[in-house]
């Protein structure tokens, strides 16, 4: 397996403190405590992907698949990624990809307020302006005080660019060019709740037949009889809707006829295709899936990964789980590491051991892995 990744060091971001996470592995899951700050780990290794655009903290401080149904604007979710109780806001850490030198990241905030007119405010969102603004058929210019977030975006203590938040936005510029900056080309996480919420797009996998059959075999663990993957189009939404042939039925079945394992597993497939060659992150990885399929699904999991040459990032709080994971890849030659986050005295800190010897003197010892 690939090792893109080789260190993140945390000065500070939301409650995480002066935290070393050295040597990542092909392999590497973060368990710990509640509030020990596994998802913050995991989500600054997303922004490694481009920490210099804002539609990369934008994306972060959405939690995507609960965005629906947050009721902070994009200015409160913003805040919300600094360190609440700081003086001086900022975002601030470094990280090392294999073949390159330390790259510094900082993100300072400072907030002030401004005084905008009404052709001000609906330059900057329209449909914010139509909700907050009163509007009338007069000619008078009005003018409305706002919450004003500078941000300020260096890479190894040089400016990269500056952007400013209002307080009233609702949307971002989600079209910010790209460009050649792209640390890590394909990054892709997984929350704990996404293969309940979005619908799959399996496209990719339909175009491998390697990758087809291997979902066909671990599909089985839910429903030994299943034949083959179907894909039609809703005449509404035009999205794909999926349905499975299985001997035990006489019509396909659709995929909410399943439980939420096999949700799980089409979302892993997913994400697997398109971090080829990348990333892959897993929130609580274990989210949906049986006990009695854990060991078959992660063995397939890390066996996969490692074929697509994917470094995994995972965190749990389940030492079933991990025991599982462990278990299912004895045999595979898998360089595999567990963090094990927390707090004492205020500070963040981790012990970091390789994931087998951890558990087995967890097992012989009783090791406290969390």
């Amino acid at each position: 397996m690939a090792k893109y990744i080789k260190s993140l060091s945390i000065d500070t971001f939301r409650g995480i403190k002066n935290l070393e996470l050295q040597d990542f592995g092909d392999v590497n899951i973060f368990t710990g405590g509640n509030n020990c700050g596994k998802t913050s780990v995991l989500e600054l290794i997303l922004s490694i992907q481009n920490p210099f655009l804002l539609w990369t903290w934008d994306w972060i401080s959405r939690r995507a698949p609960l965005e629906k149904y947050s009721n902070m604007c994009f200015y409160e979710q913003l805040n919300n990624l600094f360190d609440v109780d700081a003086e001086h806001k900022r975002i601030k850490y470094s990280y090392q990809l294999n073949n390159k030198e330390n790259c510094n990241v900082e993100i300072a905030q400072e907030v002030d307020t401004a005084t905008l007119t009404e052709d001000e405010i609906m330059k900057i969102d329209p449909r914010a302006g139509m909700r907050i603004l009163d509007l009338d058929d007069t000619k008078k210019i009005r003018e409305y005080p706002v919450k004003k977030m500078k941000l300020q975006f260096k890479k190894n203590h040089n400016i990269v660019s500056e952007r400013s938040i209002y307080d009233f936005q609702r949307m971002n510029d989600r079209y910010e060019d790209y460009g050649d900056n792209l640390e890590i080309s394909n990054i892709s996480y997984i929350y704990p709740e996404e293969h309940l919420l979005h619908d799959c797009f399996l496209g990719n996998v339909f175009e491998e037949p390697e990758m087809y059959q291997e979902l066909l075999e671990i599909l089985k663990s839910f429903d030994e009889d299943i034949i083959s993957i179907n894909a039609t189009v809703d005449k509404i939404t035009k999205n794909p809707v999926y349905k499975f042939l299985s001997a035990k039925h006489k019509t396909a079945i659709p995929l909410n006829m399943y439980g939420d394992g096999m949700k799980k597993v089409l979302r892993l497939i997913e994400n697997m295709c398109g971090s080829k060659n990348g990333v892959m992150i897993i929130d609580e990885f274990e989210t949906g899936i049986h006990t009695s399929g854990m060991e078959r699904i992660f063995g397939w999991l890390v066996k996969t990964c490692k074929k697509l040459n994917i470094q995994l990032f995972l965190c749990s709080h389940s030492i079933e789980a991990i025991e599982k994971l462990i278990k299912s890849t004895s045999d595979m030659d898998i360089d595999m590491k567990l963090y094990t986050l927390y707090r004492e005295d205020g500070e963040n800190l981790v012990r970091s051991m390789d994931a087998r010897e951890a558990v087995k003197f967890y097992n012989e010892m009783g090791l406290e892995l969390r």
